[in-house]
């Protein structure tokens, strides 16, 4: 017994045919001059670390509001610099991201020497 395929749709084995046909088409428009795609570029920023930051801020503003709320004089320097020091890293990476374009384009830089600016700037 013989499966009927619906008129205009593809059997697996005819689209496993034209596969490669389509994406040779997609890499070839991905080729284009206006082409707006992001690859082999330089990484961009993250949008969930800017949530973090954001989140991490209103921690470092609003003590015990936000984020930890058991907090005493105690524990609230440990607390702190563990807070401030996850703020600095996400920063410094984000920042760094930012200046990627300009860095490793207009400056010729390493990668190294971008995350170092980065780090410099935040």
């Amino acid at each position: 017994m013989t499966e009927k395929t619906p008129k205009g749709s593809f059997r697996q084995n005819e689209f496993k045919n034209v596969l490669p046909e389509i994406v040779k088409d997609l890499i070839k428009s991905l080729n284009k001059k206006n082409s707006p795609d992001h690859i082999g570029s330089p990484i961009i920023p993250s949008w969930e670390s800017l949530i973090e930051i954001i989140e991490l801020m209103e921690i470092l503003i609003y003590p015990g509001y936000f984020g930890e709320q058991e907090l005493d004089f105690k524990n609230l320097n440990i607390y702190f610099a563990r807070q401030i020091n996850k703020l600095f890293k996400l920063l410094s990476s984000q920042v760094s991201k930012c200046l990627m374009h300009e860095c490793k384009n207009i400056h010729s830089k390493t990668y190294r020497d971008c995350v170092n600016i980065g780090k410099k700037e935040s």
